[in-house]
């Protein structure tokens, strides 16, 4: 980190081997829930100012999985409601023949 032309400071880029193992300490900042889990420093990364980060997810396969996801929901919901109809014709045809 440079102000007015001179370095005041350096960013450390670190990976954790399990992402799971870090706990929330503020507005995106985490740290090691477990004291003894060391970071692993990652070598050859740069970072740059003024660039916005892209998304680690492909849009299209996302939503296409929604989508299929949307659907066998509705043809769950559209079969519970079937069963739900079957039975209630069942009980009012056997409280008819009683």
């Amino acid at each position: 980190l440079t102000v007015d032309g001179s370095q005041i400071d350096r960013i450390r880029v670190v990976d954790f081997p399990k992402a799971d193992g870090l706990e929330k300490v503020g507005h995106n900042y985490y740290r090691a829930a477990n004291p003894y889990v060391h970071e692993e420093t990652l070598e050859n990364v740069s970072v740059h100012q003024g660039f916005i980060e892209h998304s680690n997810v492909d849009v299209i396969q996302a939503m296409t999985e929604m989508i299929e996801v949307l659907r066998g929901y509705e043809s769950y919901n559209k079969i519970m409601r079937s069963m739900d109809d079957m039975n209630g014709r069942l009980i009012n045809e056997v409280g008819k023949s009683a």
